[in-house]
């Protein structure tokens, strides 16, 4: 297939001239992208061990359990949507197994537990993507591990993050500074976060990688298709909105501040004409919708309930609900919780949460950091400084959208450095896309190079703070 792929960019001139709706510099990213994904196939075929599992399974229930989508691969192969684990007699005996449970009883830590068998709560997009096709091509050996899902999706990611950073300064600006394109690009990936979902606790990390991966499909085949009014852009959009909600439904909110640039490409003269190219779109969301919602029904009775109440964890998960006294505690350990050094690392470490608030239910707590400590972070209010009314409204609406999704996360789940990756990564492609434009609106030289270097400065800075901390909490990891 690489060999076929390098005949037609070479010999038949494809990068050049086969597709009319991607500039040069697209072009040569897809093509440096798809290199980057052969060389890491070839490396994770030499170093097997780990990045694949051997199919039928034969490893102990303790270490199986540790990969959810390896578990729920083998209960699509017996043909039902639980996982091939039976749960102990003495958890069914159990009244209410997710409040109650005395010591000493068997389970599985973090799966659902409904109707007497035991089910994955993360999406099963993943699957689609990486399992079967495997599978496929191994002809029924092997499987994908955590670390196959998480470093794939990284190696993507980096592609497509910087062709979707790229579209959308080009969508607004009228200048190109490859410079200062070149230092965002790099911090977009330093920054983040999606590097940090790939390092750390690949069990949970895969699904928030994976949606965050496509995020970034989202965004540049959005604006693709808006620009060149390309119903097969549009189109895949919408798939990748999907694969979303399939994995991840938390980061599907991401879509909000593309609804600037939709509704009035969609609402104009020309409606009939946007309905028909955005028509795939809708019947890709309309099925994809329907199969997750009747994903959902067959495992639990109702097409919107995702499994996460069922869970097996430290306390009853059902009980999580929004209240008005959680909004300030959320503010704090989501936006302003600061890091401090320790003995026993060089690095900087997250504090423990939830110690000045007397909440009046229970709320899961881990070691974090807030997303203003980093100082990149103000960087978005360039977006209201740019006299660009869309830009202003897209920055605006990724302010809400990150306040609904804090919200979300700590009244459902509670606080965890990886909650905080759904909402570092859109945030960070908002702010340092608000840099870009910003940029072009500086028409002196002298101004340019002196923003450069505090940009520079600042990106520096809070990638370094970044790194710190992600790799404070991978040595947290493997200490674990």
């Amino acid at each position: 297939i690489y060999a076929l792929f390098l005949y037609f960019v070479f010999k038949r001139n494809w990068l050049s001239s086969h597709s009319s709706f991607l500039d040069s510099f697209e072009k040569k990213t897809i093509f440096v992208g798809i290199n980057l994904i052969f060389v890491f196939m070839v490396v994770t075929f030499i170093v097997k061990s780990k990045m694949y599992i051997h199919y039928p399974l034969d490893y102990d229930t303790f270490v199986v359990a540790k990969n959810p989508y390896t578990l729920l691969f083998e209960g699509f192969q017996s043909k039902h949507l639980y996982i091939n684990i039976e749960p102990s007699e003495e958890l069914k005996a159990l009244t209410n197994p997710y409040r109650f449970r005395p010591r000493g009883i068997e389970l599985l830590w973090d799966f659902c537990f409904y109707n007497d068998h035991y089910y994955v709560y993360f999406g099963a997009a993943p699957l689609i993507l990486y399992y079967y096709p495997i599978y496929f091509l191994s002809f029924g050996n092997y499987i994908p591990s955590y670390y196959f899902v998480s470093y794939y999706s990284l190696v993507v990611s980096i592609s497509i993050s910087i062709l979707a950073l790229y579209r959308f300064y080009k969508h607004f600006a009228k200048e190109f500074n490859k410079v200062l394109f070149i230092v965002c690009a790099i911090s977009l990936f330093l920054i983040g976060g999606y590097s940090f979902l790939a390092i750390s606790e690949p069990m949970y990390n895969s699904p928030i990688l994976f949606a965050t991966m496509f995020m970034y499909f989202m965004y540049f085949f959005a604006i693709k298709g808006i620009e060149n009014n390309s119903k097969i852009y549009l189109l895949l959009m919408g798939i990748s909105f999907i694969f979303i909600l399939g994995s991840r439904p938390n980061v599907t909110l991401t879509i909000l501040p593309l609804f600037v640039l939709l509704i009035p490409y969609l609402f104009n003269s020309k409606i009939k004409e946007r309905l028909l190219k955005l028509l795939p779109c809708f019947i890709c969301l309309a099925v994809g919708f329907g199969l997750i919602f009747l994903y959902n029904y067959k495992r639990f009775g109702s097409p919107l309930d995702f499994g996460a109440n069922y869970q097996l964890t430290v306390s009853d998960v059902s009980r999580n609900k929004f209240h008005i006294e959680g909004i300030k505690p959320s503010l704090f350990y989501y936006l302003f919780e600061p890091t401090k050094k320790t003995d026993k690392l060089l690095f900087n470490t997250q504090n423990l949460p939830i110690v000045n608030y007397n909440l009046s239910y229970y709320v899961y707590t881990y070691p974090t950091f807030g997303l203003l400590t980093i100082p990149a972070s103000y960087l978005i209010l360039l977006g209201f400084a740019t006299k660009k009314l869309k830009l202003i409204l897209i920055n605006a609406i990724t302010l809400i959208t990150v306040f609904v999704l804090i919200q979300l996360d700590f009244s459902l789940a509670g606080v965890h450095i990886r909650y905080l990756m759904d909402i570092l990564p859109i945030t960070m492609f908002i702010t340092l896309s608000s840099v870009l434009i910003f940029d072009d609106n500086l028409k002196n030289k002298l101004a340019k190079i002196i923003y450069l270097a505090i940009i520079i400065i600042i990106l520096a800075g809070s990638a370094f703070y970044c790194l710190e901390a992600f790799i404070s909490e991978r040595m947290r990891y493997n200490n674990f």
